[in-house]
């Protein structure tokens, strides 16, 4: 973050979580601390995945089949080369994408739910100081960018 506050302009954000963005409050306040030092403006970009469906349920029986269909013999080949780097800092993206609990989208910050249910966790995040932009991944690319820009995005604060 000290090196995206002096010659950066926006610093990509992974953090772990279901349907929690107030857990980007803290990278995003770290962020604009150092970019406050240096006197640039600088944003956050937090990353999310997004399961959305017609219902809150729909979405999460999703999320559930996902867990359910998982390939557990890739999940512990990927921590086993992540625990390899020794000089990993706790917080960081290698040890961060390896916990056990999130690494079925590697421990991105991911929202489950309705369109409704997906628009008010978002306007959470982008009412947050410092935060530019929101990246997103979909776990039905075509379906998910499709659905979010007809049924996420007008509902947008």
């Amino acid at each position: 973050m000290r090196m995206t506050a002096e010659v950066g302009d926006y610093n990509f954000v992974l953090t772990p979580g279901v349907n929690a963005p107030e857990n980007y409050a803290d990278p995003v306040q770290r962020l604009a601390a150092a970019a406050e030092r240096t006197g640039r403006d600088v944003g956050s970009l937090p990353l999310f995945m997004l399961i959305m469906a017609e219902t809150d349920e729909e979405a999460w029986a999703k999320w559930r089949s996902y867990h359910a269909g998982a390939d557990l013999e890739a999940l512990g080949y990927m921590a086993d080369e992540g625990a390899k780097d020794a000089s990993a800092p706790e917080g960081g993206t290698a040890k961060t994408i390896n916990l056990p609990e999130g690494a079925i989208n590697l421990n991105m910050g991911t929202l489950v739910g309705s369109h409704e249910t997906i628009a008010r966790q978002l306007d959470k995040v982008t009412s947050m100081p410092g935060v530019r932009g929101v990246m997103f991944t979909f776990d039905e690319f075509e379906k998910g960018v499709h659905d979010f820009g007809q049924k996420v995005r007008p509902l947008l604060g």
